[in-house]
């Protein structure tokens, strides 16, 4: 008698699967936002869908689009990253709009909206660059005649230097040109490769 028993809670089980599966294959035809705010929540081991109230948690990201075309990177870049050694690193400075891209221990720097294809290069390590980061400059640092408009932290596996950005160009193109100048300042990295940077408005720099 415990072998039935057994035998019709095993099939029971079964059944409970089968129709938890088939509910949830009802929702791969939608969006993955979309099946994130009704994704599946246990109800005594079966599948519900979650409440509709509950969908303020997560909202479908909304994107601007802008006007202009592809810019494709320098040739002389696509050169240099052919024959690279070691790493290449790569990102995105949409404050500047500019793309960087390390190959090992030299930083170019590209206007992704200029099809010209010039690009700004600096060569002043001796390490591997494996992140770059863009944060805003503090205060009382600088003079106030001779404040960069933004610090370039270069982290590499020794140190992360800390470089001045100074933009400069015509009224209403105040970003055409970027010109880099050496600080001093470096905070050494003890073998960490610091790859996340965020500055703060206030000036500070949080590293991980």
């Amino acid at each position: 008698m415990s072998d039935v028993r057994t035998r019709q809670s095993i099939e029971e089980a079964r059944n409970e699967l089968e129709r938890a599966i088939i509910a949830d294959a009802k929702l791969s035809h939608r969006e993955l936002c979309d099946r994130h705010l009704r994704q599946a929540r246990t109800d005594g081991g079966l599948y519900v869908e979650a409440a509709a109230d509950g969908a303020h948690a997560l909202r479908s990201a909304h994107f601007e689009t802008l006007s202009g075309g592809f810019v494709p990177m320098p040739p002389a870049l696509k050169q240099a990253a052919a024959e690279m050694q070691y790493d290449m690193f790569m990102g995105l400075f949409p404050e500047v709009n500019r793309a960087w891209l390390s190959i090992d221990s030299v930083l170019f720097l590209w206007d992704y909206t200029d099809p010209s294809g010039s690009f700004y290069q600096y060569d002043g390590l001796e390490q591997t660059i494996v992140n770059a980061s863009l944060v805003p400059c503090r205060d009382g640092v600088f003079a106030a005649d001779a404040k960069p408009k933004f610090l370039l932290l270069l982290s590499t596996p020794v140190e992360v230097v800390i470089l001045a950005v100074y933009a400069t160009g015509p009224p209403g193109h105040e970003i055409s040109t970027l010109d880099l100048h050496e600080t001093g300042f470096s905070v050494p990295s003890d073998g960490v490769n610091l790859i996340r940077v965020i500055g703060s408005r206030a000036g500070r720099i949080f590293m991980s």
